[in-house]
Parts: C-alpha cells; sequence; structure tokens
C-alpha cells in the first residue's frame, strides 16, 4: 500500500562577402578622396561593439581595440542600434573627406567565438574575413591578435582613395550560421537511485526555450521509472515513476563548446507500487500524486553547429513524502532523491 504523509593555430579564410553576411554586421565602409595636396592618408577602423553579456567577444573587443592603436590606427565604436546610418556616410555624399578603410564585428557563429571583417580593395570590391576560434583559455587574446594582424597587413596596401556606398538593410534577417537558436529538444535517459530502493531507469525528454543568453526555461518529462523495489522476507513493493517538471535554467559558465548551467525545477509526480506477497499476506497496488521539486546542474558539451550532449544532476524533493508499508514495516521515501540523466540535444 502506498499513502503520503502530510508534511592556437593562425590562419584564417576570405570569400567574397553575401548579402546575407552583411546583416552580421551592418556597417558602411567609405573611404573617399582628399586633395592632390594630401601626403598621407589617415586610417580608421570602426569597431561594433559586441554583446555586453558575452564575456569571451567582450575581452576580445577590448584587446583589439588596444592592439589596432599600438600600430597607430583610429579606432571607431559604434553600437549597433547606431549603425541605421553608417560612420562617413554623409561626408561621402557631400563631397567631404572620409578615412573608414576597415571594419571589424565580433560576434557567435556556430556557437564560436567569431571576428567578421570588412576591408575595402583596390579594385573596389568589399571582402569579409571570418576567423573563428575554437575552444582555448586564450581564445579573446587570439582572436584579438589575429584580427588586427590580419587589418594591419591588408591595409599596408591601401595607397589611395576608394568610395564604397553599401550597406543592409537595418532589419534584414542574419545569416542562418548566426541565428540565436531558440528552442532546443533533447532524449535520453535518467536513472532514479534512492537507499533503500536502488536504482530506477527511465527515458527521458526536454523541450527547453531559451529567453535570454543566460537564462531558459525547459518543460522535463522523466518516466515510467521501473526497476525499483523494496523488499521484506515475505514480500516486495515494486515501485515506478513518472514525472513532469518546468524548470528555470541559469547558464553560469560558457567557454567555446561548453557551458555549466543551474536549474530549479517544480512539477508533478505520479507513484505506484505493485506488490507481491506470500500467505498469511494478500498483495494489494496503490498510487498517488504527489508534488516535486528538483534543484541541480548540468554540463553541456556542443558537439556540431546544432548538436549538444548534455549530463546533469538533480535533488529530488516529493512533497508530500511518499510512505510505503510493506507488512508491518514502513519506509518512507528518502528525501532527497537524486535523479541523473544523460542525453543527445538538437537546438532549433
Amino acid at each position: 500500500m502506498l499513502r503520503v504523509l502530510p508534511a592556437g593555430k593562425r590562419e584564417w579564410m576570405m570569400a567574397p562577402a553575401m548579402p546575407g553576411a552583411r546583416s552580421v554586421l551592418p556597417m558602411f565602409v567609405v573611404l573617399v578622396g582628399t586633395s592632390a595636396a594630401s601626403s598621407a592618408w589617415a586610417r580608421a577602423i570602426v569597431v561594433e561593439r559586441p554583446d555586453a553579456t558575452d564575456q569571451v567577444l567582450v575581452e576580445s573587443f577590448s584587446r583589439l581595440c588596444g592592439e589596432l592603436g599600438m600600430y597607430g590606427l583610429e579606432v571607431r565604436v559604434v553600437d549597433p542600434a547606431d549603425l541605421a546610418t553608417p560612420p562617413g556616410a554623409t561626408a561621402a555624399r557631400e563631397g567631404g573627406p572620409g578615412d573608414v578603410v576597415a571594419g571589424i564585428a565580433f560576434v557567435r557563429s556556430a556557437g564560436q567565438a567569431s571576428a567578421r571583417i570588412w576591408i575595402e580593395s583596390a579594385v573596389d570590391t568589399r571582402e569579409t574575413v571570418s576567423i573563428t576560434i575554437s575552444g582555448d583559455a586564450n581564445a579573446p587574446t587570439l582572436l584579438a591578435i589575429r584580427a588586427a594582424d590580419l587589418l594591419r597587413t591588408n591595409l599596408r596596401d591601401i595607397d589611395r582613395p576608394i568610395a564604397a556606398v553599401a550597406a543592409a538593410p537595418k532589419d534584414a534577417p542574419p545569416p542562418a550560421s548566426t541565428r540565436v537558436r531558440r528552442w532546443s529538444l533533447l532524449a535520453g535517459g535518467s536513472a532514479l537511485y534512492e537507499d533503500e530502493l536502488g536504482f530506477g531507469l527511465a527515458p527521458t525528454v526536454q523541450i527547453g526555450r531559451r529567453l535570454t543568453d543566460r537564462l531558459a526555461l525547459t518543460l522535463d518529462l522523466v518516466g515510467p521509472v521501473g526497476g525499483q523495489s523494496y523488499r521484506l522476507a515475505d514480500a516486495t513493493a515494486r515501485v515506478g515513476a513518472a514525472m513532469a517538471s518546468v524548470a528555470v535554467a541559469f547558464r553560469a559558465f560558457e567557454r567555446s563548446a561548453v557551458a555549466v548551467e543551474f536549474f530549479q525545477g517544480l512539477g508533478a509526480a505520479r507513484l505506484t507500487v505493485h506488490g507481491e506477497a506470500q500467505a498469511p499476506w494478500s498483495a494489494q497496488d496503490a498510487s498517488a500524486w504527489v508534488s516535486a521539486a528538483s534543484s541541480g546542474a548540468r554540463l553541456v558539451v556542443r558537439v556540431a553547429a546544432p548538436i549538444h550532449v548534455s549530463v546533469s544532476l538533480a535533488a529530488v524533493f516529493f512533497l508530500p513524502r511518499p510512505v510505503i508499508d510493506l507488512g508491518n514495516a514502513g519506509h518512507a521515501v528518502g528525501a532527497p532523491v537524486l535523479l541523473s540523466s544523460a542525453g543527445l540535444g538538437l537546438d532549433l
């Protein structure tokens, strides 16, 4: 009977800029002619301020500004919200002097830190360069240095003015490679452990919705759990469970393809008992609904652009606390019960 009690390699790739790529960095890059008496060209680099919540991108941005200053290049910092009227566009239309020769933005591409660079070439075409840094403790430093070296190397060849006026609409959709994937679907397995009942195994399904870079909501379904039992000399109670909960997850750490999250969930569980007994006892089946609260941590490792592996461990509290009656004995289910899960996820 069941009852409840109340209670580092240097390399880059260069390719012609595509219309879709321009929406990642909607930036004008303009260099217009100066007077014939000019003997030198001022070189200004437009740098877009990155997402303030991304520590790697912010550190790369700061280091790049310092590197460019060491090379004698002027740095002009712009916010994404200000790019509807790109720097230098007004001066170009009015025939005034322009000195912007390149632009750069730090973004996340397939979960990795990336630098997108626009450079004006002598053939009046724009080229885009993408530098991507994989998992490395020195990713911000390497990304900034490589971007600065690439800019310095290419700008040495600019010795004449080039007029270029081109910009993507501010509301143009971003390319697929940089779109934020808000939904996720995960399937895997879970193990439920309690001191007296032992281990129980169950399938797991999780549906997630990312609210911000740090916060997400998940719907977690676990069950049916099988394999747990409570035994006496002449009677056995086989215990089953199924749980559903909604959790708030906070991403506390993220570096390259690895992230750590902490979550707090609240939901309900249905516990069942199937009795097996020998005379003079008679077997009975019973079930009960209880609330379930869970607190835990999750490790997420990205193995490909939309695919990740997730491993989690949580403490689950059943309220009110279930008690299994077996013969003249009773067992109150432990508080907490440990729930470990692992699965393969897909970002949508």
